[in-house]
Parts: C-alpha cells; structure tokens; sequence
C-alpha cells in the first residue's frame, strides 16, 4: 500500500504508478537517476524575461472535483507553504512557477481534498491521464497538525514529494513511467543498494528522512514537524536539471551553510545547489558534528546520494548536489570528523579533539588551519597501505606541508621546530 500516492488505485485510473510494486521479471537499472525518472516533462511553450520556462499553478476552490472528491479552501497559509515547496525546485531549475486565477490556464492543478485513509497525496504526471491534476488530503498525517506543514515536517515532504510527480519524478521502488527499480529494492520499504533508497537522498522515496542514521531516525509516531528532507534532494536534483536546466544563477556568493544545531520545527535535510564563489559548510555548537564536503556521486554506491554533514543527535543536516564544490569546512567545539574534497580546501577544527580524513582520490591543496587545537588526528586509512616512505615534509613560512600521491595538506602555523623525523605525530 502507497504512502504518498493513490492506496488502492481508487482516483482517476492512472495516478502515479504507485501501486505498482517490484516484480522479479522486471530489470532494475545500472543509474541510479534512472529509477526516479518517470521518462516525461512540462512543456509549457512559456518563457520569462530571464529565458527561464514558466510553469502556471492553481490552486483548486469548493465546487471543483478531483476524482471522487470535493476540492476545499486552501488557506492562505497552506497556499505559503506550497510557493515555498515551489521555490525549492525554482532555487535548482530553469523554472519559474506562477499563480493563475483558472484551472485551464495551468499546467499544475493543486487541490485540497478529504480522502480520509486513503492516500496523503496524489499526482498524475506528464503523459498521463488527468497530467498537471493532484490532490492532497487534509486529512492525512502532517498536513493538519501542529508543524506538519513546515519545511521538513511530514506534510510539507508530501508537498515536495507530489510536486515532484507533476514534474516527472518517479518513485526509486516501483515501474511508474516504465521506470527501472533501484537495485537491492523489494518493496516500498526497502532501502535497496547501499541503502540508497530513502528521503535523504530522494524525495521520491518512500522511507523519509535518514532511517540509516546512527542515532536512529524520526518517524511520524515520533514527531510530524521536523527530521525529514525538506528540499529536493541530490538525485532529484539531477533528474530535474536534466529535463529543465539547472539554475546557474542560485547561491552565487560566498555562501555558509549552518548545520542545524537543535530538533524542531525548521530542522530538516537539504541538498545544497550553490552555483558559485567560495561556500563553507560551518557548524559553531558545542556537540560532535561530522562536515562532509564530498559531493554526490550520482553511482550505485556509497555517497551516490551525497554524503551527509550532521550534528549527532540532530534530525537535520546537509547534502550537497552532483557537480557543487563546497570548498571550506569549519568546526565547533566538540570532536569533530571533517572530510575533504578534491577541491583546494580550508578546513578548521575548532576547539575539541577533531579528526581530518583525506579520500584517495580527492587530491588538492588543502589548508589545516587550527591543527594541535586539542588532540587533533589526520585519518589517511581510505588510502590503504601508507606510510613515512610516501611522504615527503616541508617548511614553509606558512607552516608545515605534508605531500603524498596527489595531496598537500598544510598545517597552518605549524613547523617551527618540526623535523620529518618527527613528522609522524601527524599520522595518529
């Protein structure tokens, strides 16, 4: 039975594939964006002054149908809440998404309905019967509770979730579209491939939020106003620039990315689409945080997805989409982990006892800036078989430099009195 979608197939006849579940006889695919790829777009014929396609919404009123349903008043903080879930998919696409006053004007048609038990949501993608028509039940879980509507609450990734079939998207565990199946996925519950079907990584699945995390995850018995993805997440993202063009214009600057530092209302997991400048993923809290600035592969396999920058304890953090460099990464208080990428990276401990991981593979010039600031350790161990013969040591004005392979790594402000024999403190 269907989370988000049509339960029982009881809408319009072709709602979203949803109650199509894995079959042995059916391939799954070799690309990960394949199994959320329903196969179809919006084609509006409609431009702004920007280039950018228009996609016209409307918000259904009392009088109108969908399905066997009577639509009702959005309120207009519900309306607030769907432009905001509008803004996350103009935030990563060539889209621009505006408000029209007739259902025949548009090519989204959002309606509010009563469906009681029967689905929290429904939406008919491009090709299929009713296209551009959804419902959502202001009866299901999230959408009428204190919170729920918030980003990363458990009504608003219904928002998302739905919008994102009226766009095009598939669910990674079923054949809607003629869509593959993630490898390793059974059923809706499934995580499949190095566990690669859940919210942190796509919207469209049905396991929300991290369920893999290891503090444990958030369910909706727990809470509906906070732990889950709050955005269109790395492969969305990706599948989505493909039909639409990606947004070059988004998080241009210098930006800093704040791990969230307390659970409630407002805490969420997002995918971070920075087209520009010099960005830094910081965390300033006094608990253990992990800052991971590799960028989603997009494979079946580890960090596929992204890999997830997170406080322990907190229901919320980061990802960062295909192709976006983060370059620099700072820390808090506590004992930090702090992961490089292969960009030329700035990267601060803070106080605490932090750990700095290198990735065979990444290479760069990468500045440690706070190195000695507590019981700090460098973890080479993706590197395999490593030691003093692979390195070389240098003095500089700026401190020390240890090379290997394709890697620097500067120790800002240290090498004063530091030989290579004693170099290898560094190692521990």
């Amino acid at each position: 039975m269907c989370i988000y979608c049509d339960k029982a197939g009881l809408m319009n006849g072709n709602q979203t594939g949803a109650t199509t579940l894995p079959d042995p006889s059916v391939a799954v695919t070799t690309d990960y964006t394949d199994a959320i790829d329903w196969g179809t777009q919006i084609a509006s014929g409609q431009t702004n002054a920007d280039g950018d396609m228009v996609i016209e919404y409307y918000f259904a009123v009392p009088g109108e149908r969908f399905g066997f349903f009577q639509s009702q008043e959005w309120s207009e903080y519900e309306k607030g809440q769907a432009e905001i879930a509008f803004q996350t998919f103009e935030d990563i696409i060539d889209v621009e998404f505006v408000e029209v006053d007739n259902a025949e004007d548009a090519e989204l048609v959002l309606n509010k309905v009563d469906a009681r038990g029967l689905y929290l949501g429904v939406f008919n993608p491009p090709g299929t019967l009713n296209e551009g028509s959804g419902g959502f039940n202001s009866e299901g879980t999230g959408w009428n509770e204190t919170g729920g509507l918030e980003q990363g609450g458990y009504g608003f990734i219904t928002l998302i979730h739905e919008l994102g079939h009226g766009l095009g998207l598939a669910h990674p565990h079923d054949t809607g579209g003629g869509s593959p199946i993630l490898p390793g996925v059974f059923n809706s519950g499934s995580t499949g491939v190095d566990d690669l079907n859940q919210g942190v990584y796509t919207m469209m699945s049905y396991i929300d939020g991290w369920v893999t995390n290891p503090d444990g995850d958030v369910t909706p018995l727990d809470t509906v106003n906070y732990g889950y993805q709050g955005t269109p997440m790395a492969v969305d993202i990706a599948v989505l620039q493909d039909k639409y063009g990606a947004n070059m214009d988004h998080a241009t600057g210098d930006d800093v990315y704040m791990l969230p530092d307390a659970n409630g209302s407002g805490t969420f997991y997002a995918c971070i689409w920075d087209a520009g400048g010099t960005d830094e993923l910081r965390y300033d809290g006094s608990e253990n945080a992990v800052l991971d600035l590799r960028p989603a592969t997009l494979e079946l396999e580890e960090g596929g997805g992204g890999w997830i920058s997170y406080v322990e304890g907190i229901y919320g953090g980061y990802t960062i989409a295909n192709g976006v460099v983060i370059e620099n990464a700072t820390g808090g208080s506590g004992n930090d982990a702090i992961i490089a990428n292969a960009a030329d990276n700035v990267l601060t401990g803070g106080a605490g006892d932090d750990t700095f991981i290198f990735v065979e593979g990444q290479g760069g010039y990468d500045v440690i800036t706070d190195w000695g600031n507590g019981d700090d350790q460098l973890d080479l161990s993706d590197y395999g078989r490593i030691g003093l013969r692979n390195f070389s040591f240098d003095r500089t004005p700026e401190g020390f430099e240890l090379s290997f392979f394709d890697q620097t790594i500067l120790f800002e402000g240290v090498g004063a009195s530091t030989t290579a024999s004693e170099a290898d403190y560094l190692l521990a």
